[in-house]
């Protein structure tokens, strides 16, 4: 099962990637993460503004690339992020099962624009042991169905 993995990287602190590798890995155990990898997030506090203006074009076409060939995509939704927020209109677009992933702990409230697609499912999470919980028969079930109708 490929899966793109969409995190709001520019907007996160250094101490929200602990728990964006935590995520990647324990996805990564039910499919392929096709658009990013543990060094990609590690580093990218370090990247400033100006180096990923310099190749937009190209990264531009490569997130198009990496959302067409997804089986799902996977967003993580609790910090406001217009790249994810991006994502996941394209990911309807393209008609790709969704599952957003939101902190219920937070004092952010979804937009309604993204909110409650059809073929989005909401994760509600409140730490990493809930979410793992709640997110481990979704991806399951998806990988069955997707053996099946290949």
């Amino acid at each position: 099962m490929k899966i793109y993995f969409s995190v709001p990287i520019l907007e996160s602190t250094p101490s929200d990637f602990k728990f964006f590798d935590e995520i990647f890995f324990f996805i990564g155990q039910h499919g392929k993460i096709i658009n990013l990898s543990l060094p990609t997030i590690n580093a990218a506090h370090e990247i400033n503004n100006d180096v990923l203006n310099q190749h937009s074009e190209r990264r531009y076409e490569k997130m198009l690339n990496n959302l067409t060939a997804a089986d799902i995509v996977i967003a993580l939704a609790t910090i406001p992020s217009i790249d994810v927020g991006y994502e996941i209109a394209l990911a309807n677009t393209f008609k790709k099962k969704t599952f957003i992933l939101f902190n219920d702990k937070s004092d952010r409230k979804l937009p309604d624009r993204i909110n409650g697609h059809h073929r989005d499912l909401w994760i509600y999470y409140h730490d990493l042991k809930s979410l793992k919980a709640k997110i481990r028969a979704p991806l399951k079930s998806t990988a069955r169905d997707l053996a099946k109708n290949k």
